[in-house]
């Protein structure tokens, strides 16, 4: 048997609708192999993992045979989202929707009192079952295109060290697995944090990529809202409440104002900013050599228009005639609001507040596990909002405006007139950098931006 191999080849700032059309046949292939009963190697914001259909007994049995696991240890549940608790463990409690909604897609599993769809062998024979939501575009879109969740552990023999690039799993599973989605590296390289929220208080079984704290503060917020909607004498919620408070037993001493100092004390953030088809990616493509970990705002903003149901509706509240049951058309969103100010204002408003949200909580992962160098483009997200972000330099990338018209229009595969248009949409050069330390000028070779960035991150010690 020969593994098929899934990969994008599109670049999707070139060709937007080429690579979602490359996407999608790649799904689709993927998705029909998993219902003939194949194995799909997939990516996940953590590690890779080796998925099969979770409610057939043979799958399940293959993905334990391929990986060597002992059948006394159960495989954890990929699912589409939150509405799916309900669906494969109905007696789960509030308090692992309330989770799901925060941390999924996300790099979190929990562990919930099984409802009887799923298969035993699944369990290895126990009564619960771990349920995971990857933030992964591809993985996630699978899932949504399946009318079943997937049983999905890590794609490594049992035991060793799990894969965070197709290349790693190929090398153990090449021709005994029917494809693998090539997604790139995970961002995370960690497995996700597990949750075991059917005993009570809550335990933590695995200590992942999803920090505890970050678990704590929001089961403390769950335990204040319900505070607020329940009265004293509602007995059911009043002990919930009372067995979940030694999870958040653990008190932070330190004050909000040392909390908000500290919160990222372990990353150097660099944020970049400037106009369309001034080089931002070329700049950040040279930092990640460097080891940081570069944050696009425009690939959050598309995986979010995957992700998130919500960001979703209040785009078709809002722009109803590039919405439809298919997701969002980005081409007609982007038609809709390069010609009008007000629209892009309105989009942005929107846009990035869940782009915001989802950036600090990568910081926020990022630097629990050690940190380091950090780059975000996209600075101007962060002026709307009340996230402040600790950044020890900030730079405004610009180029000719020649320069700009020729990069979009090669970049996107539009004419002079359209990107003209793009071009005045946007705010001057001036407006990007006035709050900015530096500006940095890309109207050369990439050999002497990268001459300039290397002297940049010297003059400030971020070597």
């Amino acid at each position: 048997m020969e593994t098929l191999v899934l990969k994008e080849h599109i670049d999707f700032r070139e060709h937007p609708e080429e690579r979602k059309k490359e996407r999608e046949n790649n799904l689709k292939k993927a998705a029909e192999i998993l219902r003939e009963g194949g194995l799909v190697a997939v990516p996940t914001e953590t590690v890779y993992g080796l998925a099969g259909n979770g409610t057939d007994e043979r799958v399940i049995e293959k993905i334990y045979e391929v990986k060597g696991r002992p059948s006394v240890k159960p495989l954890p549940l990929m699912v589409s989202g939150p509405e799916s608790i309900r669906r494969f463990c109905p007696e789960a409690p509030d308090l692992a929707l309330r989770l799901a909604e925060r941390f999924w897609p996300g790099p979190l599993t929990l562990v919930l009192p099984s409802g009887p769809e799923i298969p035993k062998l699944l369990r290895a024979g126990g009564k619960t079952v771990g349920l995971r939501c990857p933030r992964k575009e591809e993985t996630l879109s699978l899932l949504r295109a399946l009318d079943f969740p997937l049983a999905v552990p890590s794609a490594n023999l049992s035991g060793e060290k799990s894969p965070t690039s197709a290349e790693e799993v190929l090398k153990v599973f090449d021709g005994k697995i029917e494809a693998v989605i090539d997604g790139g590296a995970c961002d995370l390289g960690e497995a996700s944090t597990v949750l075991d929220l059917s005993v009570r208080p809550p335990v933590i079984l695995r200590q992942g990529a999803l920090p505890e704290k970050m678990i704590r503060e929001a089961i403390a917020a769950f335990q204040s809202d319900m505070l607020q909607e329940n009265s004293a004498d509602d007995t059911g919620k009043t002990e919930d409440m009372t067995e979940m408070k030694e999870m958040t037993a653990i008190e932070d001493k330190t004050s909000a104002e040392e909390q908000h100092k500290t919160r990222w004390n372990n990353t150097r953030l660099i944020g970049i900013t400037g106009g369309s088809g001034s080089g931002k990616t070329s700049v950040l493509r040279l930092l990640e050599e460097q080891g940081a970990l570069v944050i696009d705002a425009d690939e959050v903003y598309h995986e979010l228009l995957e992700s998130s149901e919500s960001l979703r509706a209040e785009l078709a509240e809002a722009f109803p005639s590039a919405v439809d049951e298919k997701g969002v058309d980005r081409k007609k969103l982007a038609a809709i609001v390069f010609h009008d100010p007000q629209s892009l204002q309105t989009l942005n408003h929107i846009s990035h507040r869940y782009v915001r949200e989802a950036v600090s909580a990568l910081i926020d992962i990022y630097n629990d596990r050690g940190g380091g160098l950090a780059a975000l483009d996209a600075v101007e997200l962060f002026s709307e909002g009340t996230a402040e972000l600790p950044f020890v330099l900030t730079m405004a990338v610009e180029a000719p405006r020649t320069v700009r018209l020729r990069r979009i229009m090669e970049r996107d595969g539009i004419g002079e007139a359209e990107a003209l248009r793009r071009l005045s949409a946007q705010k001057s050069e001036e407006r990007f950098a006035e709050d900015c330390d530096l500006r940095i000028r890309n109207d050369g070779s990439e050999e002497e931006l990268r001459e300039k960035i290397m002297k940049i991150l010297e003059e400030n010690k971020l070597l």
